[in-house]
């Protein structure tokens, strides 16, 4: 490591314990602290917002993605083929079930 880079380095260390004493600090005013703001009322207020609005927002929208997400299992598709293949059995006059596993007719 050069030489010129080891004060950048201590500097950044005492910043780090700075900020980490501030953090304790704020920590032991404030147990219940959630890393919003220095004010305990604020912070509370800004952790129940953004808690309220996140899971607000994932309930809705999640709701509404899966209610008008695309019929991504094909069910509706299915639906439609056995319908369709019951008319062209009916009209031939076949059985709907046939006892052959395998119907190549």
């Amino acid at each position: 490591m050069p030489r010129d880079a080891l004060p950048l380095l201590a500097l950044e260390e005492t910043l780090l314990v700075m900020m980490t004493s501030q953090v304790m600090i704020v920590c032991l005013q404030n147990p219940d602290h959630h890393g919003f703001s220095d004010d305990p009322v604020e912070d509370w207020q800004n952790a129940h917002a953004v808690l309220f609005t996140s899971i607000s927002l994932t309930l809705v929208f999640g709701t509404l993605y899966f209610r008008y997400s695309p019929d991504f299992r094909n069910c509706n598709w299915a639906r439609r083929e056995a319908e369709r293949l019951v008319k062209q059995r009916e009209a031939a006059g076949l059985p709907l079930l046939s006892q052959d596993k395998d119907d190549r007719g």
